[in-house]
């Protein structure tokens, strides 16, 4: 089924020990690699510093990368992998400064991106062997902060390329001087990630963090039902707890799972509820007199990006405790206005991350990565570049390709995966109306290729 390059097995195996786990992505590096596509590209990225992100950064450069400028999150960051990437031939590696406040992750990470800018520029003005080489950059960005923080830079053409839902509905990213593929809303990506995100959230509460989340009878709530949110909501139902749901929009909430209950209202799901996952990718704690005058006991769970989630109240929380931040990942205990206690796991940063070689399984987070690296392939070759530019979907047939490859790899080695037999039957049918499916579901607008009037693929 899967075409490996076995020079890049070699060098990913050597690195760290899970490469068997990743043949999605090994031949979605394969499927490219003769072309060198990426020849002439100098490349950004803010990602977290994984172990599945090494054989990235390597597959990026043997796709003909010429140089590679990265920074992680100091929540999520493994110091094994972070050493690891510093070490590599052709990769320059910034660290994150550390926040000194709680919910001051955002301004911390700003100005790290803004060096991070300062790094590439510096390396492209001093090294002259690089100017030629350079034709073009490729951002790969998590969260909009590279772009919120890119200088005025003319020296070559930029094309972005946007990880997650938070960087896109970001309100300084309406108007964009440049093309950004939209990885964050490929239809394959919210669909078949999510599963894997949802295990890995409830893995690491009850090994971890929370272990009563798998005994029956919690009251939770879930706020804000996208992928994640309904993904998270079905496997809390699973594990027999009474689950209720909110989202700012409530026609995402009519059709809940049976065992979910809807709610119209926020204020009763914090009121209600024992455990409160915020999956919004903002920040709902504005209404500070909610939580401030919440009755019982409150456990707060990020399950989105950085610190949003919280950040109003873990602003609150840092002005009523005054004291410096030790760590901003240790679980934040307060007590509210009337005594209520409120817990807040990691600081208000997502569960699942927490600084150790990974975050998700390698053999379920392939998909994401294979993603990125189709999205990288497209965005080298994306030549429409007068402003202003609009936002481009991820190629459907690669995304049709790659969905294919996963699933089959899922019914071979985990077949246990939530909704495999829904997947299977998805991407089992005919080419065409795959793609239909794919476009009619992805964010962006159809770059080429694809005449769906037409109703065929064009070559």
């Amino acid at each position: 089924m899967f075409k490996t390059s076995t020079q890049f097995l070699q060098q990913f195996t050597r690195l760290f020990s899970s490469a068997s786990n990743m043949p999605v992505l090994e031949a979605t590096i394969a499927r490219h690699i003769k072309t060198q596509p990426l020849k002439g590209c100098g490349i950004l990225c803010i990602q977290h510093s994984l172990e599945t992100m090494v054989p990235v950064i390597e597959g990026l450069k043997q796709l003909g990368a010429e140089d590679i400028f990265v920074m992680g999150k100091q929540y999520s960051e493994s110091s094994k992998v972070a050493e690891t990437l510093k070490k590599m031939i052709g990769i320059r590696y910034r660290q994150q400064s550390n926040q000194a406040a709680l919910g001051q992750f955002i301004p911390t990470f700003q100005r790290n991106s803004a060096l991070l800018w300062h790094d590439l520029e510096s390396a492209i003005a001093s090294q002259k062997e690089l100017q030629p080489k350079i034709k073009k950059i490729l951002v790969l960005d998590h969260g909009g902060y590279a772009t919120q923080m890119i200088p005025d830079f003319n020296a070559f053409p930029v094309i972005m390329i946007e990880k997650t839902t938070s960087g896109i509905s970001r309100k300084d990213s309406s108007y964009l001087p440049f093309p950004r593929i939209e990885m964050a809303t490929a239809a394959v990506k919210k669909t078949l990630e999510s599963p894997a995100i949802a295990m890995a959230v409830t893995d690491k509460l009850s090994r971890e963090l929370l272990p009563e989340i798998y005994k029956s009878g919690l009251v939770c709530s879930v706020i804000g039902y996208g992928s994640i949110g309904a993904a998270i909501t079905q496997h809390l139902i699973l594990l027999g707890h009474k689950v209720f749901v909110y989202d700012v929009d409530a026609e995402k909430t009519r059709k809940l799972p049976k065992g979910a209950q809807r709610l119209v209202d926020f204020t009763p799901a914090i009121a209600y509820s024992n455990v409160i996952f915020g999956c919004t990718g903002k920040d709902i704690s504005e209404k500070l007199e909610i939580f401030d005058y919440a009755p019982s006991q409150k456990i707060l769970v990020s399950c989105s990006s950085d610190d949003v989630e919280f950040q109003s109240l873990l602003r609150h929380i840092q002005v009523k405790m005054g004291n410096r931040l030790s760590s901003p990942t240790k679980d934040i205990e307060y007590h509210n206005a009337i005594g209520g206690s409120i817990k807040i796991l990691r600081g208000g940063f997502p569960v699942n991350f927490d600084n150790s070689l990974e975050s998700v399984p390698a053999q379920y987070i392939q998909l994401t990565r294979s993603l990125l690296i189709a999205a990288c392939v497209q965005a080298a070759a994306y030549n429409n570049l007068t402003p202003p530019s609009f936002t481009v979907m991820l190629d459907p047939q690669e995304q049709l390709i790659i969905a294919r490859d996963f699933v089959e790899f899922l019914k071979e080695h985990a077949s246990d995966y939530p909704g495999l037999a829904e997947f299977d039957k998805l991407f089992s049918r005919r080419d065409n109306v795959c793609l239909d499916w794919i476009i009619d579901h992805s964010g962006g607008v159809v770059d080429k290729g694809y005449d769906k009037e037409a109703g065929l693929v064009l070559e």
